[in-house]
């Protein structure tokens, strides 16, 4: 459907689909159905909730083996947390980076500080004379429809984290407030400086598929921001901006 853009095609795999989505329904509440079947007064309490679970597509994380690294073996949940914090900050080294990169890195921040984060008229000056040359129009402050569309597309069933803001209650709030929210962002946006909140995260390791547990290198990390949803919400609005 999507390489053709046929209407055929396009007919034949919402059927399809539909049929999918029938088949699956109706085989989870047979299987929940002879499952119920086979529970009584001996049937233990944690394997019902963990059926439960897996049925309802929640998983619960499980605990990591023993690790092995260059011949020494770690044990103990502080010693393999310090193993992962020492590998995962070695991906993100500059030392990782060509020495290129990083003077031209260097050169284009040097330049990037003589900007005033609220003068007006940095933003009006012409390419030759402002650092951000050509991209002036990606680095104006943020307007209120490209919030509306953040928050329209971001997904509604995420969990909030320490801040306790769900997507849902941005979903809902006023106009008056989402101004609000807009004149945060654009302060975030404009002085160039993130929230100290906005840089906490909890490192998590997760095991890549078909990959032996016991293997440092079979772990990718997966960061949770401590201010999950509002970061998120600016972070989908710079990154439509970066695509357009």
């Amino acid at each position: 459907m999507q390489r053709t853009q046929d209407l055929n095609d396009r007919q034949l795999y919402y059927r399809l689909r539909g049929v999918a989505q029938h088949t699956i329904k109706t085989t989870e509440q047979k299987y929940w159905r002879d499952y119920c079947s086979t529970l009584d007064s001996n049937s233990k309490l944690s394997e019902v909730w963990g059926t439960v679970k897996k049925m309802s597509g929640a998983w619960s994380r499980p605990s990591i083996p023993t690790i092995v690294e260059g011949g020494v073996v770690y044990d103990s949940n502080q010693e393999m947390a310090e193993l992962f914090a020492k590998k995962f900050a070695a991906v993100s080294s500059d030392e990782n980076l060509s020495s290129n990169f990083q003077a031209r890195r260097a050169e284009f921040e040097c330049q990037i500080k003589k900007l005033k984060p609220h003068d007006d008229e940095c933003m009006e000056t012409p390419d030759s004379a402002s650092p951000y040359g050509q991209y002036d129009s990606i680095n104006v402050p943020f307007e209120i429809h490209e919030l509306t569309d953040a928050l329209r597309n971001c997904k509604s069933k995420s969990a909030p984290v320490d801040d306790r803001i769900s997507y849902v209650m941005l979903k809902q709030i006023p106009k008056c407030c989402q101004a609000t929210l807009l004149k945060l962002f654009n302060e975030v946006w404009l002085r160039g400086q993130l929230p100290s909140d906005w840089k906490k995260t909890t490192i998590i390791p997760l095991l890549k598929a078909k990959k032996s547990a016991f293997d440092m290198a079979s772990y990718r990390p997966a960061a949770l921001t401590s201010t999950g949803t509002l970061c998120k919400i600016m972070e989908r609005m710079e990154a439509t901006r970066l695509r357009w």
